[in-house]
């Protein structure tokens, strides 16, 4: 399904991770304009990011609840697991509403509420799963059992101290989410005409009738040969592409929200998407995170499909995807279609040019 407008709530979510990353508009702008003086496609870039950077003052000027409470909701638990440019769900806020992104195409927000609160008996076993790598726990966890696996984790004290709290009182959580989305989603309705020029680019590129949802999501990713639902809608506050799976019994549903400058800064500012030349701040940033490192060694054996690669490593489709992506925007991975599945490989020129730059920089070291 093609969806028309983008989801409040989602935007809310996206909102406050960047924000307790540091993220903004504005660096972003100042970051592109420093290192494309002369761009020709400057002033089109000074009116999208006017917007844009509006718009996020007036949902800043619309929280309502103090620091404290959206870190508390929105900090990374898990900081090896902080990507550095992937969407992480290592936070609090995921834990209690996991489906705020997995399921974010629920815009009826009364009912997504009351749907947590009629599910709060489900939060201490997702905490476990949590612990667990996002594996399903094999049974139920008593309370003294939950306690001893938070406390023998290695997550900061802290956090352990706020998983505790959440897995003996989640309603609490559930009311802190709430008060500190609704006004964000809230605000950012009414700021229809910030938004509008976006939702307009994507509505005549991609409600045409003219393209499936599964083409759209195949011409930005190479997505695992087995989903059986696409859904496609816009998201303004994130910028890039995300994609989220949903695993049920029989079927995935992938949820692609996006991005609302991605094709604008894709044609004008992304030179190495054509030419590739090794990205060192990238290169170093797709292996910060362990995961990636685990899974760029297991394909130095050879080729695997995502399904194959993520069964054996043993993880969640939505993580292998994730950092897949990553990698291959690293330019070290490449991703091949054979049919109807996307083969993953270390891309052995790419890697032999990173090679070969890293002994000129050697050489002129001595």
């Amino acid at each position: 399904m093609i969806y028309r407008d983008p989801i409040p709530l989602f935007e809310a979510t996206i909102f406050f991770t960047k924000r307790e990353r540091g993220v903004s508009w504005v660096k972003v702008y100042e970051y592109i304009k420093e290192r494309n003086k002369k761009n020709p496609a400057n002033d089109e870039l000074d009116r999208l990011f006017g917007y844009l950077i509006e718009l996020e003052s007036r949902l800043e000027k619309a929280i309502r609840v103090d620091n404290e409470t959206v870190s508390c909701l929105y900090r990374e638990l898990k900081p090896d697991k902080n990507d550095d440019g992937d969407y992480s769900d290592s936070y609090l806020a995921s834990i209690v509403a996991p489906d705020a992104l997995n399921m974010g195409l629920m815009i009826d927000e009364d009912a997504y509420f009351a749907s947590l609160h009629n599910n709060i008996d489900s939060i201490p076993m997702r905490i476990a799963a949590f612990l667990l790598e996002n594996k399903k726990p094999d049974r139920e966890y008593s309370v003294s059992e939950l306690l001893e696996l938070i406390n023998k984790s290695s997550i900061e004290p802290e956090n352990k101290l706020l998983l505790i709290e959440a897995a003996l009182n989640p309603e609490k959580y559930i009311y802190m989410l709430e008060r500190t989305v609704r006004p964000i989603a809230a605000e950012f309705r009414r700021c229809d005409k910030l938004t509008r020029p976006f939702v307009e680019l994507y509505r005549n590129k991609y409600c045409n009738g003219k393209i499936t949802p599964e083409e759209i999501v195949r011409r930005v990713w190479k997505t695992p040969d087995n989903i059986t639902e696409y859904n496609i809608g816009p998201n303004i506050m994130f910028g890039d592409t995300c994609l989220f799976n949903r695993m049920g019994q029989d079927s995935i549903t992938l949820n692609c929200y996006m991005g609302a400058v991605y094709d604008f800064l894709y044609r004008n500012y992304n030179d190495m998407y054509r030419r590739w030349e090794p990205d060192f701040p990238k290169i170093c940033l797709g292996f910060s995170n362990e995961t990636r490192c685990r899974i760029f060694k297991q394909l130095i054996n050879g080729p695997m499909y995502a399904k194959e690669l993520w069964e054996k490593m043993g993880m969640p489709a939505s993580t292998a995807s994730v950092r897949l992506n990553t990698l291959v925007d690293t330019g070290l991975v490449k991703a091949t279609i054979q049919g109807l599945r996307t083969y993953y490989s270390v891309d052995k020129e790419h890697l032999k040019k990173l090679i070969e730059k890293l002994n000129d920089i050697y050489d002129e070291l001595e």
